[in-house]
């Protein structure tokens, strides 16, 4: 599997951090990665995003809420 780069990263994808289990996910994180991307990019709020995401990929919230 390929490593996710942990370089410099400018714009909006420096707004998010980095975790170690995104080298385990691979090219998985990385397709979700490009659309949470695009969606901040059309003006969707993180928030929106996260709920989003954990209904379409069965991903638990990360502070339990």
């Amino acid at each position: 599997m390929p490593k996710i780069n942990k370089g410099l990263r400018v714009g909006i994808e420096a707004k998010i951090e980095y975790n170690p289990i995104l080298d385990v996910l691979g090219n998985h994180y990385e397709s979700m990665r490009r659309s949470g991307l695009n969606d901040m990019q059309k003006g969707m709020s993180e928030t929106l995003i996260e709920k989003t995401y954990q209904h379409k990929y069965n991903i638990q919230s990360r502070l339990g809420r």
